[in-house]
């Protein structure tokens, strides 16, 4: 046997071998209402030509709700808005309130910082999962209807597992998700999420299109960063 055949067949062996080993994950949120997930969040975008941050630490719980359903709780612990790089305005806060069914749908949302969309809020800062196992490079797809009484588009989400990683040391599994508002100037998602097989999210990343701002009556585009507050 020549040794490129030799190589290619070790190549083969061992490309057998990883698929082989692959180990499969199932990711479902479920209800932790004695733990406080502690997170930073950095919202960066362009509102009327001028670059807005919003600066957050948030406290998030996840308590069972009715027929299986579960409510989170994000609580803001501090809150900022830079404008154009100086000081922004002082806003009304309430803790932002969602929920979700056992599908990952989100039902209802509600608070957060005055003059942001709570849905697309949440939408950017919470993963969602679809209720099977998965193996590395397994791709999904959620569609889920719109609730027009309680605010909520139309949705279609596009995620693929990536594998196991690790975020400051903690195992975590890695996913990219899109999440597209069905009409043409609805929210769009690009995001990158490391979270625990809780749900529980360790770190995300990306940047998303048409993040509505009834405030200003107009939407935003930006970047989005979450990480585990210390």
């Amino acid at each position: 046997m020549s040794t490129c055949k030799i190589v290619c067949f070790l190549f083969a062996i061992l490309a057998g071998a990883s698929i082989a080993g692959a180990q499969s994950i199932h990711v479902k949120p479920t209800a932790r209402p004695d733990a406080v997930a502690k997170n930073k969040i950095l919202i960066t975008m362009t509102v009327s030509g001028q670059e807005v941050t919003t600066s957050a630490k948030v406290e998030t719980t996840v308590k069972a709700g009715p027929d299986g359903t579960l409510k989170y709780v994000d609580e803001y612990k501090e809150f900022s808005i830079e404008v154009g790089g100086g000081a922004g305005p002082e806003v009304a806060l309430s803790p932002l309130e969602a929920q979700v069914d056992t599908a990952g749908e989100l039902k209802r949302a509600s608070g957060g910082p005055e003059g942001a969309d709570p849905a697309g809020l949440f939408l950017m800062t919470h993963f969602v999962a679809p209720d099977k196992d998965l193996a590395p490079g397994d791709s999904y797809s959620l569609d889920f209807r719109a609730n027009a009484a309680a605010a909520i588009p139309e949705l279609k989400y596009e995620g693929t597992y990536i594998g196991p990683d690790k975020v400051d040391g903690v195992d975590a599994q890695k996913f990219t998700l899109k999440c597209t508002q069905m009409k043409s100037d609805g929210l769009k998602t690009d995001m990158t999420f490391w979270v625990l097989e809780s749900g529980q999210v360790l770190k995300c990343s990306g940047k998303f299109q048409g993040f509505w701002l009834p405030i200003v009556s107009q939407s935003a585009d930006g970047t989005v960063e979450e990480t585990v507050s210390k």
